[in-house]
């Protein structure tokens, strides 16, 4: 019986200008350059074909090398790095480490050298030596927080939240991977929210919340439906695959682990491979298919390299004291806490800086810096963008009928709904009071209607008590889209959604109007 697959195909779309081209007339050849091969290679990765991402990094590797370029050879190095780690090949990574620790050691503080920190902390980390993964992995953090690299930070933290994870640390993992996921905004990549959504599934996995475990995986899903990501979409895969076991549906479970299995073997990433015979096995298990578990089983053990491993983590602590580098010493078990404290509240005040204390949610300041960024990529790019202007009606008489405690507790209630209605790059805030903001890229007036229209029939559906009763909670919403004027400014758009806003309450609330551009000012459309 077919199923539809959990994450439809992509189409690959490869730039040829990006694709470094050569004549075959020894006479005539066109001389590549390093950004040529290195972005060859990124975007080979990218798409999983990492036999020729091998090739065209490597090239760039030593082109970078041979110009004394030492910013693109750390940036080759990295993704060098990157490319054995999703194959598996740990062992090679060591071969070109040697240069990287020279580079390390003055190299001026640049998101290049706090990669480069990051890169090595992943790979002790693969290697499973975490007290000195940490050591890189700090440093790395401390390097980007004084850049205020927000993409650097980003995968910092999910490097950590990862690592936290494995070591069985569900609750500074959930932490870390969260700050990734704030700092998942514009210009940090659609592939590092993947990778930080992937990670936060398996850590809601792991703490036996498979609601929030499953909401992760959708919102990946979402963006994996846009982009070829072979790599996290077979770790999203693998986590899927491993949530039916929980929930004993084993033919859910082994049909989604056999369509990333597929995909693993197809691209030869040889650790997902091994993790998936692991968990194909315990499915079939559970499922008294014992034929099948003990194949995965025996594939599982076949291809285990924790002896590998071993030894490259001997390897590179040699070429680490070789070059003497300076690291924080963890062997202090203070020195240590107070790292762990410091990254911790460096943290915390990002969040203090642009967050709501009551919901959690963005604070207004900060999402008018986020919103302006995207109205200037809207007029760089001619996409579209949507504003809602959310208000919860009869608010005040909420406060004073039932005090601001319960108050309190309707607009944390209404928060987490209005989240539940919207798609994963939607971007949402308290705006002031009752009042909340959500901004939709990439949406038109129609896709933001739709969006409007889950936000009340969502957020009609909530009790909130009090006392021995309880009262139901509605919001008015206004709509405004860019594509009235592309040209104008965020506060001009912020202004008619306003408008459309008082429009709705003006019609007896409870529902949305949006902004329609008329010489007549009371002209609008409703949903």
């Amino acid at each position: 019986m077919s199923t539809k697959p959990l994450f439809p195909p992509v189409k690959i779309n490869v730039p040829e200008s990006i694709l470094p081209k050569a004549n075959t007339d020894n006479q005539n050849l066109v001389p590549v350059s390093f950004q040529s091969m290195y972005e060859a290679g990124l975007l080979a990765c990218q798409n999983g074909a990492y036999e020729t991402a091998i090739g065209y990094t490597t090239e760039s590797l030593n082109l970078a090398e041979k110009n004394h370029n030492e910013i693109g050879y750390l940036e080759a190095a990295i993704l060098l790095n990157i490319i054995f780690e999703h194959t598996g090949q740990y062992p090679k990574n060591i071969s070109h480490l040697h240069r990287v620790f020279e580079l390390i050691k003055k190299t001026p503080a640049c998101p290049q050298l706090a990669a480069a920190y990051a890169s090595i902390g992943r790979l002790y980390y693969l290697l499973e030596d975490h007290p000195q993964a940490l050591v890189y992995l700090f440093k790395s953090l401390e390097i980007n927080s004084y850049l205020d690299n927000g993409t650097g930070l980003a995968k910092d933290y999910t490097y950590l939240a990862d690592l936290y994870l494995t070591a069985q640390d569900v609750e500074q993992a959930l932490f870390y991977a969260r700050q990734s996921l704030f700092l998942c905004i514009p210009p940090v990549s659609d592939e590092q929210k993947i990778s930080t959504l992937n990670t936060l599934a398996a850590i809601h996995f792991q703490n036996n919340q498979p609601g929030s475990a499953n909401r992760r995986l959708q919102q990946a899903r979402q963006l994996l439906a846009k982009i070829s990501f072979p790599y996290e979409k077979t770790r999203a895969y693998l986590i899927s695959g491993e949530l039916f076991i929980n929930q004993k549906q084993f033919e859910k479970s082994i049909n989604a682990l056999n369509s990333g299995y597929e995909i693993a073997k197809q691209h030869q990433m040889q650790t997902l491979i091994t993790q998936f015979h692991y968990a194909l096995a315990r499915a079939h298990k559970q499922n008294s298919q014992y034929q099948e578990a003990l194949e995965h089983y025996e594939a599982y053990h076949l291809n285990n390299q924790k002896q590998a491993n071993a030894t490259t983590a001997r390897q590179l602590r040699s070429l680490e004291t070789a070059h003497k580098i300076e690291a924080y010493s963890f062997r202090n078990h203070q020195l240590k806490r107070e790292i762990q404290e410091r990254a911790k509240n460096q943290a915390e005040l990002i969040i203090l800086a642009t967050t709501d204390p009551l919901t959690g949610l963005f604070n207004r300041r900060h999402f008018v810096t986020l919103a302006e960024h995207w109205n200037d990529r809207v007029q760089q790019e001619h996409t579209n963008l949507s504003i809602l202007m959310i208000d919860i009606d009869h608010f005040k008489k909420i406060n004073d009928t039932h005090g601001h405690p319960i108050g309190d507790q309707a607009l944390i209630h209404i928060a987490h709904m209005i989240q539940q209605s919207l798609r994963a790059q939607d971007i949402l805030c308290r705006y002031g009071g009752e009042e909340f903001c959500v901004l939709l890229p990439d949406a038109d007036i129609k896709a933001a209607q739709q969006v409007a229209e889950r936000v009340l029939q969502n957020t009609s559906k909530i009790l909130v008590l009090s006392e021995n009763h309880s009262f139901q909670i509605t919001v008015s919403i206004g709509i405004a889209d860019s594509g009235t004027n592309p040209n104008q400014s965020i506060m001009s758009l912020l202004g008619h959604a306003d408008q459309a806003l008082y429009k709705a309450k003006q019609s007896g609330r409870n529902r949305s109007f949006s902004f329609f551009p008329s010489k007549n000012p009371d002209v609008f459309y409703t949903n």
